[in-house]
């Protein structure tokens, strides 16, 4: 018999078990206890969120989950789900089994009042239930030939790098301390910080100066979270000499205008690259929240217009600077975006030039890789 249920903490060595088998038929080696210790390592009690699964006969077949986040924004927030694990045993494809789960996770997150899910994965695969592209970083790009030819007074002394280790209580408040002072992040649980900072295996380690900590760095230069941002130069510079890097890439918030203009003078290039998918369910509330945080990073042009996206008909305003959504009622010359459309034109930077909105789009979404599922 075939059933569709959400599973228990009695579950959980079975669904280690299937993630690993079919990442690792169709990638490579996974064991998920390690990449994603936040969610699976023999210390969590229970499962990281909520697990969807297809079980026949006893035997698990597909499954994804669902891990609840909060994104804090200037002064709001946002309540996202991050959707994760993805996977349906080879032998039992074409069955629709994922439709079924996804299209129960979906209900779930409407239901506990989600803002919007975030996953990732092949584009077209995910957008049939609505999921497009969303958020954008600039990549630099930083090899030793720059750090010959740029990062120009930069002085590696003293800077030295020490593994965050869990039970350090005092090096992850300090290190959370400054995650908070981000216009945007995603909140680190201090009981779960450690395991977050090293999901996929990278290291996270504290940045000392002088004996004294100036600040941690997660993976080859990954996030880099600094007391003082002119440190950020000579950190990277001490990164490069103390761990042999030839060359790394690293993603910068667009709301990071300092140390976006600091490596545009100083890194070999720069690229622009989508974060992640989103499926939005909450549009007033996502272009309220996000659409201010934009207002801090350029001027916005007003705006007042009416228009439906999905079903939901919202009234934009852009006044002074200040963005407010509220619900409306269409009429019949209301413009109608599909929720597919209307995250495009929420997100993508194609449309930058497209003045329907203002100025008001693409919104910024960003947050860093281990804050992923």
């Amino acid at each position: 018999m075939l059933e569709f249920v959400t599973a228990t903490k009695q579950d959980k060595a079975d669904i280690i078990d299937l993630a690993n088998y079919v990442f690792s038929h169709d990638h490579c080696p996974h064991d998920f206890k390690t990449l994603l210790p936040k969610s699976y390592s023999d210390e969590v009690d229970g499962l990281g969120g909520t697990h969807y699964v297809a079980r026949e006969d006893g035997k698990l077949k597909a499954m994804m989950a669902c891990r609840p986040a909060t994104v804090k924004v200037l002064n709001d927030a946002l309540e996202i789900g991050l959707v994760g694990n993805v996977c349906v045993h080879p032998y039992e494809r074409g069955r629709g089994l994922m439709q079924t789960l996804m299209h129960n996770l979906m209900d779930d997150a409407r239901a506990n009042g989600m803002d919007m899910l975030v996953l990732g994965g092949q584009r077209q695969r995910y957008a049939y239930y609505g999921y497009e592209k969303a958020g954008y970083a600039f990549q630099y790009s930083i090899n030793r030939a720059n750090l010959l030819h740029g990062f120009i007074g930069t002085d590696t002394a003293g800077i030295t790098f020490v593994d965050l280790k869990k039970g350090d209580t005092a090096s992850v408040a300090f290190a959370n301390a400054l995650v908070e002072k981000q216009a945007m992040y995603m909140v680190r649980p201090a009981q779960e910080f450690v395991d977050i900072v090293h999901s996929w295996t990278s290291p996270c380690r504290m940045i000392y100066k002088n004996g004294a900590p100036i600040g941690f760095m997660v993976g080859n230069l990954d996030e880099v979270q600094l007391v003082d941002e002119n440190d950020y130069g000579s950190v990277v510079r001490a990164a490069f000499d103390t761990f042999g890097y030839d060359s790394v890439n690293v993603n910068v918030a667009p709301f990071d205008k300092g140390r976006a203009e600091y490596l545009l003078h100083n890194a070999e290039n720069c690229t622009l690259v989508p974060k992640k998918q989103i499926l939005v369910f909450n549009f007033a509330r996502v272009i309220t929240v996000l659409g201010n945080l934009c207002a801090s990073i350029r001027h916005l042009n007003d705006l007042d217009t009416v228009v439906t996206f999905g079903e939901e008909t919202l009234h934009i305003v852009v006044k002074d600077g200040k963005v407010n959504v509220e619900k409306a009622e269409p009429s019949a010359d209301t413009p109608k975006y599909s929720v597919n459309e209307a995250e495009m034109k929420m997100f993508s930077l194609q449309y930058f030039d497209d003045d329907t909105f203002g100025n008001l789009f693409p919104l910024p979404f960003f947050f860093h890789r281990a804050d992923a599922y």
